[in-house]
């Protein structure tokens, strides 16, 4: 079990997985040191998932701060990454922050009040996109944000918390067995359901999951988001890896050929509602595309992730 009592000051760890991010991690951690409260509140604690790139010549030059660590973590995948966070931190909460965000200045202290007033074993908040490339026309800013789920906080009971603005107790994590590592992104391998996974399993157990949504992170919409296709993509694998994420165990017409056919016929039919949309000024192509093919994609997905179920490996151990 980790020491948590070495600093019996600090209240809460700011943990950032990164990997071969150099190019923006220095605006992520400027916006952790900038924090309205003070620095003996909470430490910041990078972790580097075997990074290539310049990023720990980057955070060498942080080494100095009383309140910044680094840690490499050789084996590369998000959940590895974020299991050691948990083991490392010299707190009783770990707060993830993606490390293309930039959190707001109260995060800290946003934080530390829901920890205080509520009972929550994890919560999430509010990721805004944040157009450093620019933004094309087509593309709305919901695509860039998990949204304002509750107007107040309160528990989550039908979503889940985004894992790139998330807090966790870290005990009850790792009591669970933390992030399963078959699930979550690994290197440039972009795979998606950690972060539910663990939120399922704290739910099943009686443990209460919230949303808080004063606390605020600007997050990169990165070059290669600014295309309908990488969003199409990106529903496929959620789909795919759904399964695993919530526990679900495939039924015998999840995995049938025939049922998918029928839905791939019905889309068509649902998709002509869009086609008066394209003569709107602010509907452009880009926004039909995804209209009409991100339900095929979560079909696709929820159809091979089915019939691949029993090959992943094993995920079933770890079933609650």
């Amino acid at each position: 079990m980790p020491n948590r009592s070495r600093r019996n000051s600090t209240k809460l760890t700011l943990a950032v997985c990164t990997y071969n991010r150099a190019e923006i991690l220095s605006e992520t951690i400027l916006a952790l040191f900038k924090q309205d409260c003070s620095l003996s509140e909470y430490e910041i604690l990078i972790i580097n998932n075997n990074s290539s790139d310049n990023t720990q010549n980057l955070l060498d030059k942080y080494e100095s701060y009383a309140n910044f660590r680094s840690v490499v973590e050789y084996e590369v995948g998000l959940s590895k990454a974020r299991n050691r966070a948990l083991i490392e931190s010299w707190t009783d909460w770990v707060a993830f922050i993606d490390d293309d965000g930039k959190i707001h200045k109260n995060f800290v202290r946003r934080c530390l009040w829901v920890i205080e007033n509520f009972d929550f074993a994890c919560f999430g908040g509010v990721y805004l996109p944040w157009y450093k490339y620019g933004k094309p026309k087509w593309f709305r800013d919901e695509l860039g944000s998990n949204g304002f789920i509750l107007k107040e906080v309160g528990e989550l009971k039908n979503h889940n918390a985004s894992g790139g603005i998330m807090a966790i107790h870290a005990n009850t994590a790792l009591s669970l067995g933390g992030f399963d590592p078959t699930l979550g992104m690994k290197g440039n391998q972009v795979l998606y359901g950690e972060e539910s996974a663990i939120q399922v399993k704290m739910k099943k157990k009686g443990f209460r999951v919230g949303f808080d949504p004063e606390l605020l992170m600007d997050h990169l919409v990165p070059r290669y988001k600014m295309s309908p296709w990488w969003f199409v993509k990106s529903e496929y694998l959620k789909a795919k890896k759904s399964w695993l994420a919530y526990s679900v165990v495939p039924e015998k017409k999840d995995k049938n050929l025939l049922v998918l056919i029928r839905l791939m016929i019905a889309h068509p039919k649902r998709s002509i509602r869009f086609i008066p949309k394209l003569f709107e000024p602010d509907y452009f192509w880009q926004n039909f595309m995804l209209d009409i093919l991100s339900p095929w994609a979560y079909d696709l997905g929820k159809y091979v992730g089915a019939n691949n179920y029993s090959k992943d490996s094993n995920y079933d151990e770890h079933l609650l």
